[in-house]
């Protein structure tokens, strides 16, 4: 099995070009998936038992062609990775094409309960800065930018005049990127047209005159005083937002 030769090579390359992930995070996600399939083998086993459907104790019966919890795990990273379509996962790991599709819509929910119990599952909806500051306490400076991409001019005049941006001069789509000093991703935003403003999306998102909540106890003890970091496209935020002690440009 190809994990089994990258984890041997110990190659952190190979092994991200396949998953996304080092070797030490694939070991580290393998023991927290492990405890969650083992956790709902037994409560699948259970609610059998009080059914009347089930007799066969856990890891009965016959093995699938993935053996070990690292095969299984390996198998849905590369499907999230790459999202090749099912003949071809099917051919990398020796298997038809319906078990490739069972394997992943069995094992994707087992993954999103494992970073949910680990606490590093993403949030959906960050509502105003005061969630993000709470979310990301131990963090001191935050970079807020807008980023732009390049798309097909639409055939529909008003879609036309939404995606253009008048400071690209060409069709756009719009996000909110709120990052790390290291340029890691913290926070993205909806999806809009171009032809938005930086800072009018901003506070769409975020609207101003909300305040900032009263940060939990356990929060306190680690809250560092937020920096913003900004470009000149987001005049005016100190006055929108007077609780946002340090605003640098």
């Amino acid at each position: 099995m190809i994990v089994e030769e990258i984890l041997k090579k110990d190659d952190d390359r190979l092994m991200k070009s396949w998953t996304g992930v080092t070797i030490d995070e694939f070991k580290k996600s393998v023991k927290d998936i492990e405890k969650t399939i083992e956790e709902e083998k037994q409560r699948q086993y259970e609610e059998g038992l009080k059914n009347g459907t089930r007799k066969r104790k856990p890891n009965g019966g016959r093995k699938g062609k993935l053996k070990t919890v690292s095969e299984q795990l390996f198998l849905v990273l590369v499907y999230l990775k790459n999202y090749p379509i099912f003949d071809v996962l099917a051919s990398i790991f020796n298997m038809n094409r319906s078990n490739a599709c069972r394997n992943i819509h069995k094992l994707i929910p087992l993954l999103e309960i494992a970073l949910e119990n680990a606490a590093v599952m993403p949030l959906r909806k960050i509502r105003n800065m005061g969630e993000l500051f709470e979310t990301f306490h131990e963090i001191s400076d935050f970079f807020i930018d807008g980023t732009e991409r390049p798309v097909q001019r639409s055939k529909n005049n008003d879609e036309q005049k939404e995606d253009y941006s008048g400071k690209k001069k060409k069709h756009t789509k719009k996000n909110t990127i709120i990052a790390k000093e290291n340029k890691e991703i913290l926070c993205l935003g909806i999806t809009v047209g171009g032809s938005i403003h930086d800072y009018k999306l901003f506070k769409e998102e975020s609207p101003p005159n909300k305040g900032l909540p009263e940060p939990t106890p356990a929060i306190l003890s680690t809250l560092n005083d937020p920096r913003i970091w900004v470009d000149l496209g987001y005049f005016g935020m100190e006055n929108d937002y007077p609780e946002l002690t340090e605003i640098l440009k």
